[in-house]
């Protein structure tokens, strides 16, 4: 049986952490942070919901602490917030934009994408000149995926969509 799934016999509602993951792209990405949640000790009853957005789950901080739980999720490349629950228990939320430009994501792909058009542009007039930009492109945009990799890696989960992504990039 994982970690996540024992029944902490004394955990009581109010001692449920919940978290807002941004940057989940996909299912792949629940995954991950699913199978490092899973194999940290001290967490059970963990649920990751991709649609919300969403992790829950105990810990007994003196296996693992809260904060290590944290550094761990955004090695792999996450933001998480602790969701607040107020007083009456119902989730409280606050608007915020999602406009996909404003992300970390977003500005990577903004920015890969104007090395992109310059490595086009110059091909026509420079080509010497343009396989540089390439280049610049391919470093900006793959560097994320492999830090990602590498940390999914580290946590016990090396064959991810960022691994494959990586190794194709390089070769």
């Amino acid at each position: 049986m994982s970690n996540a799934t024992k029944i902490k016999t004394n955990a009581k509602p109010e001692d449920e952490l919940c978290y807002i993951i941004n940057g989940m792209d996909c299912a792949d990405c629940a995954n991950k942070i699913d199978n490092l949640v899973q194999r940290t000790p001290g967490v059970e009853k963990a649920r990751i919901s991709f649609m919300n957005e969403t992790l829950k789950l105990y810990l007994d901080e003196a296996l693992t602490s809260k904060d290590t739980l944290e550094k761990n999720v955004r090695a792999l490349g996450y933001e998480l917030k602790e969701k607040n629950v107020n007083g009456s228990g119902h989730e409280h939320k606050h608007e915020t934009s999602n406009a996909w430009y404003l992300s970390k994501q977003g500005k990577l792909v903004i920015f890969s994408a104007i090395l992109l058009a310059a490595a086009i542009g110059l091909s026509f007039l420079m080509p010497s000149l343009s396989t540089w930009f390439f280049i610049a492109a391919i470093i900006v945009g793959v560097f994320p995926l492999v830090r990602q990799a590498l940390a999914s890696a580290r946590f016990g989960n090396p064959f991810t969509i960022d691994m494959l992504v990586s190794i194709s990039a390089i070769g």
